[in-house]
């Protein structure tokens, strides 16, 4: 099974809580990973998010630096070149059906765009984003698959069904 990550579930890597998300999660993650069940891919568009969140978090706790340096490779590094992810770049289909989610209604680009790449390379879109999958819910007569988007509890669920 192939699974694009939203960004969300990119962020505990730089230090960021994510409610919802334990450690034993990641640990799962990575002992279906090991041993073949899954395939996790990440897409350097969760980058534009990911800075987004980081800085958010930085004006929330009153201070204005940004994180030390080798902080952030560190966490670079693990997202990009620990062999636990793959990477998976946009296409122009991927832009184009991200491109009809917005004019539909949902302005979040970045959710639409990693939508979009789950959903054309037959893919499960791991996200707990609950307002991305209510407007593909209501947009599946527009050729929108809600079946695409689970969360983390779902997607072990499902992978406990399969045993």
């Amino acid at each position: 099974m192939r699974i694009l990550l939203d960004s969300t579930y990119l962020l505990p890597v730089f230090g960021i809580e994510v409610k919802g998300l334990m450690t034993k999660d990641y640990r799962i993650l990575k002992r279906l990973v090991r041993r073949g069940v899954i395939t996790l891919y990440y897409s350097p568009v969760s980058w534009v998010e990911i800075i987004g969140k980081i800085a958010k978090e930085i004006g929330a706790s009153g201070k204005k630096e940004v994180p030390d340096e080798d902080l952030i490779r560190a966490a670079f590094d693990s997202i990009t070149r620990l062999g636990i992810l793959q990477e998976l770049v946009p296409t122009t289909k991927d832009l184009k059906l991200a491109l009809k989610m917005r004019l539909l209604g949902h302005k979040d680009i970045v959710d639409n765009l990693l939508y979009s790449m789950a959903y054309n390379n037959g893919m499960v879109f791991l996200s707990m984003d609950r307002s991305l999958k209510n407007f593909i819910k209501e947009n599946e007569d527009k050729g929108l698959d809600p079946g695409i988007i689970k969360d983390h509890k779902m997607l072990f669920d499902e992978v406990r069904s399969l045993r």
